[in-house]
């Protein structure tokens, strides 16, 4: 199943619009031109006392026709994280197949490096999980999300 830009935009814009109201800080970057708008999201985490921030972005992949999940860390330094610290820190172990999960790709509007999970098995997991939803991002990060430490809040489903 795949979803289509003008879907993927009405989603993205729902789910902001419910991020306002229970204070959740994502934030919507929008713009007119097509396949351009997305969503981020920061979340500071404690790693075996390193302060780590995450950076999240939902965007659009034209070439698989579904959302994308993008994502940065990097020290209090502003130092970038290397991909294989990044996966310590999501705990993707040896048996994962990383570099076909969780691997470095351009971001889709910024065409700048960032991880992004791999969305070569999205549109799969659209058909089989989500047949039914009313906002298939939702359904999509919620399936997703806690594989990378990103918690949806329950307060989503209602989108679903």
């Amino acid at each position: 199943m795949y979803i289509s830009w003008e879907d993927f935009k009405r989603n993205i814009e729902e789910f902001t619009t419910l991020s306002d109201e229970i204070n959740d800080n994502w934030i919507l970057h929008k713009s007119e031109e097509l396949h351009q708008s997305y969503l981020t999201k920061k979340k500071v985490i404690e790693v075996e006392s390193l302060v780590i921030t995450i950076e999240y972005h939902i965007a659009y992949s034209i070439s698989y026709s579904t959302p994308i999940l993008c994502l940065n860390c990097w020290r209090q330094d502003g130092t970038l994280l290397s991909m294989e610290d990044c996966w310590k820190i999501l705990n993707f172990d040896d048996s994962d197949d990383m570099y076909s999960t969780l691997t470095q790709l351009d971001h889709p509007v910024l065409l700048r490096p960032f991880l992004t999970l791999h969305p070569c098995k999205t549109a799969e997991l659209l058909q089989r999980m989500f047949l039914s939803s009313k906002n298939l991002v939702v359904s999509w990060l919620s399936a997703i999300g806690p594989s990378v430490k990103l918690d949806v809040d329950l307060a989503y489903a209602r989108l679903t």
